[in-house]
């Protein structure tokens, strides 16, 4: 908020999208996203360098969330598939396969012994991806997240713009994220 209410960085009516695309356009000199974006802005010609973001306090970093990537089968698979399955598991999760997958779509692996391949070591990205995973918790799989991700965006970005104290956005996004709760359970 004191970035741009105080010091006047950014854009009036600065959002995720616009934050995302000054990136890009190297009209920002940095900017605060998540391991889903960073192939965009390789795509982009960004030089790239990933960190944790330090935040003034007595463990020296905010604690993010990280979300878990991962495969779902229906309950109704047949059986007959279990073997073909089974390949298809074996092969996706081999610590190659995920290393070439973590690194197409700059995201760090998710198989220990993937990280310790040259591919994964040599690069910077990957490396600095890696260390950020120190400072996070995992992020629940539920469909109640999706949720909290509405009730968050608007009213952090109504704080960044000078529109809403920090204190009033916090109570609008427990009332909304509670509200988008109880809609995802059909209450």
């Amino acid at each position: 908020r004191d970035v741009r209410v105080k010091h006047g960085l950014g854009e009036a009516g600065m959002d995720y999208d616009i934050a995302s695309q000054l990136f890009k356009q190297e009209k920002a000199a940095m900017i605060l996203n998540g391991a889903w974006s960073w192939k965009e802005y390789e795509d982009a010609g960004i030089d790239l360098g990933v960190a944790p973001m330090p935040i003034p306090s007595k463990h020296g970093y905010a604690l993010f969330t990280n979300a878990s990537k991962g495969y779902s089968l229906s309950e109704n698979t047949a059986d007959n598939k279990g073997e073909a399955l089974n390949k298809f598991f074996d092969y996706i999760f081999s610590p190659e396969v995920n290393a070439e997958i973590a690194i197409n779509q700059s995201q760090a692996p998710g198989i220990e012994a993937a990280r310790n391949l040259s591919a994964v070591k040599n690069d910077k990205l990957m490396q600095d991806s890696i260390a950020t995973i120190e400072h996070t918790v995992p992020m629940p799989v539920i469909p109640e997240m999706r949720a909290i991700w509405d009730a968050i965006r608007p009213n952090l970005e109504a704080v960044i713009n000078g529109k809403m104290t920090p204190e009033d956005a916090a109570k609008k996004m427990q009332k909304d994220a509670v509200d988008g709760i109880k809609t995802i359970k059909g209450e």
